[in-house]
């Protein structure tokens, strides 16, 4: 009994998103041994709010189900089950869907999950890590894209007051790339 508590404490932990708590059992995919689904539920509250678009709207219409990409396990891949909630906006008269904070810009994977590939990408190439995580390049390249942003928006603005610019050849046939470097840092 003290070991499946402890497994469910980890399960919990492992997989912790705001609003929701995984279930107790973990399922797989029928033909795939290296997939394995955490099923999400919904904390209960006393009433009903879902966030779309930065303001509150209320009144749920419809439930649809999701599964979502979220960080390996070893070499195991790791989707999150859970059901997004399609709700009545009072602004705009219609039906959106909620906004979870802690899915990607892409809806099929968690930002964690993004950040994971996003830092893949600095020591192999685009197409290693698709083929590593079973992704498609497309995919990658735009949670790389997502990564460096990110890493843009925290990091200092170099304001060089000497520049230095210079061309090299890649390969034969007029190939060149312009190189600009701080001449006063190196």
């Amino acid at each position: 009994m003290d070991s499946r508590r402890r497994s469910s404490e980890q399960l919990r932990d492992a997989y912790r998103v705001p609003g929701f708590t995984p279930c107790h059992t973990v399922t797989g995919v029928q033909g795939d041994p290296h997939v394995r689904v955490v099923t999400l539920r919904r904390r209960v509250k006393k009433r009903s709010a879902a966030r779309v678009e930065r303001r509150i709207a209320r009144g749920i219409k419809d439930r649809q189900p999701r599964r979502v990409r979220d960080l390996p396990c070893g070499d195991v891949r790791v989707y999150l089950a859970f059901d997004l909630r399609c709700v009545d906006c009072r602004q705009c008269s219609g039906v959106t869907r909620e906004r979870l904070e802690w899915l990607s810009m892409n809806p099929h994977y968690t930002k964690r999950f993004a950040w994971y590939v996003g830092k893949q990408c600095c020591g192999a190439s685009v197409q290693e890590v698709a083929s590593d995580l079973r992704l498609d390049w497309h995919a990658v390249k735009e949670m790389d894209k997502l990564y460096l942003r990110e890493h843009l928006a925290v990091a200092d603005v170099p304001q060089p007051t000497v520049i230095g610019m210079d061309e090299i050849s890649t390969r034969k046939g007029h190939v060149y790339r312009i190189i600009a470097s701080d001449l006063e840092l190196g």
